[in-house]
């Protein structure tokens, strides 16, 4: 494991060089969501090769550290740019898109859809 998270470090280093804490700290979280996934993306297609699997797949790690690094620096992510949109009294998006409520809702809402 040492041998990881030593290349986790050096890329780590590498990131930082390239982008800086300034921009880190300008991600939301869904900024860093798609970064991770774009790496996770190429590392599962079929095509690509198994060293190839390893270096996205260490990028992906290494992303999460800096979204970690910039959440503790911050005590949070930056804002969506629509957050500050969302009615008082109203649950975001993705509240409403996990868990039983949203199941709830949703079947709730197809029965009175539904044909006679």
């Amino acid at each position: 494991m040492s041998q990881v998270l030593e290349e986790i470090r050096a890329e780590r280093e590498y990131q930082d060089e390239q982008w800086g804490t300034e921009f880190d700290d300008k991600n939301t979280l869904n900024d860093w969501a798609m970064y991770v996934n774009v790496y996770m993306a190429q590392a599962a297609a079929m095509t690509c090769p198994p060293e190839q699997q390893r270096k996205n797949m260490l990028k992906a790690a290494t992303l999460l550290v800096a979204a970690i690094e910039t959440f503790d620096r911050n005590g949070q992510f930056a804002p969506r740019h629509y957050e500050d949109r969302v009615p008082a009294g109203t649950r975001p998006i993705n509240d409403l898109l996990s868990g039983p409520v949203c199941i709830r809702k949703m079947s709730e809402e197809t029965k009175s859809e539904r044909p006679g």
